[in-house]
């Protein structure tokens, strides 16, 4: 067994560190600044006086890292088969391996919001830009063991089959290029979590985070998601959206605001779906309502008056 790392020591060697809660959620209200901004020494101690009961690094380009996370039997299997040896246990048992970053823009996504992850990768969830992932301390299951020192792996050793899930977004596709390309259903049926997530990022900057969060669980539950696949998808959207409110003030988008989405959408029956089909009438189901998909472009936000706007 590899002796744990130390927090402040993780932080000089370039890692951005952040203090966790024994729920595997950040210990701090502001923890996303850190996506953009290095954390101090001073920070680190700061924290460190209030015992948390773990750290997470703060994965994605400020730490040149990304972490593969192989979660339960399914995501254990997935490991032995990749042959890649694990860096740490986690306290449920699975593993996390860390990757050099790529450079660009590698998104956090889980496998129940990324459907070809999933089929190609069970049990696997990717922690890049917008995530983070704990390293040492213990959660509710348990605690984490280190298994090897914690030098990256190169990113060209992946398969490249991964490595093709994994490449950096392109900056330069347009908002509203994207509202004009149709989403598409999944082999399963439903639009893929990850499209209907980059939707409504490109719409949180205008039109208000938690809004445009109400919108994404409610097109989740029309597609069919059950309740905590979507709780999963809109954590991921909660971890990538901006931090400034619509009048660019800095302003956290709180759990409470997207779980709150989450319970208020599921709450209410789901409506027909859009289904993609060049003779439906663009963004009207056969019930005579905006569908979903087409929500995400052009039809009226579905609110609720229990939401703060």
């Amino acid at each position: 067994m590899t002796p744990t790392p130390n927090p402040e020591a993780m932080l000089l060697r370039g890692w951005n560190i952040i203090p966790v809660r024994i729920d595997k959620r950040p210990a701090i209200p502001s923890w996303k600044q850190f996506q953009r901004e290095r954390v101090s020494v001073a920070q680190v101690k700061e924290w460190a006086r209030k015992k948390p009961k773990a750290w997470a690094v703060v994965t994605g380009q400020i730490s040149s890292l990304i972490v593969l996370d192989f979660d339960g039997d399914k995501g254990n299997t997935t490991l032995r088969k990749l042959g890649i040896a694990p860096h740490v246990r986690t306290g449920s048992g699975g593993h996390h391996v860390y990757f050099e970053h790529p450079g660009g823009r590698v998104p956090t996504v889980s496998g129940s919001a990324k459907h070809e992850l999933a089929r190609l990768y069970p049990g696997l969830d990717i922690r890049a830009d917008g995530g983070y992932a704990i390293f040492t301390g213990a959660n509710e299951a348990g605690e984490y063991e280190w298994l090897r020192q914690s030098n990256p792996e190169p990113f060209e050793s992946l398969p490249a089959e991964l490595r093709s899930l994994l490449k950096p977004e392109n900056e330069e596709v347009s908002n509203k290029a994207d509202c004009e390309r149709k989403p598409q259903p999944s082999p399963n049926g439903r639009i893929p979590a990850e499209r209907l997530i980059s939707q409504a990022l490109g719409r949180a900057a205008t039109e208000g985070r938690n809004n445009t969060g109400f919108r994404l669980a409610t097109q989740l539950r029309d597609n069919g998601y059950s309740e905590a696949e979507a709780t999963q998808v809109i954590h991921d959207y909660a971890a990538r959206a901006p931090d400034a409110n619509t009048k660019g003030q800095a302003e956290p988008y709180s759990e409470r605001e997207a779980l709150a989405s989450i319970h208020q959408a599921f709450s209410r029956p789901a409506r027909v779906p859009w289904t993609g089909s060049r003779t439906e009438n663009p963004g009207i189901s056969q019930a005579g309502k905006s569908t979903p998909g087409e929500m995400a472009c052009q039809a009226p936000l579905e609110m609720s008056p229990f939401l703060p706007h």
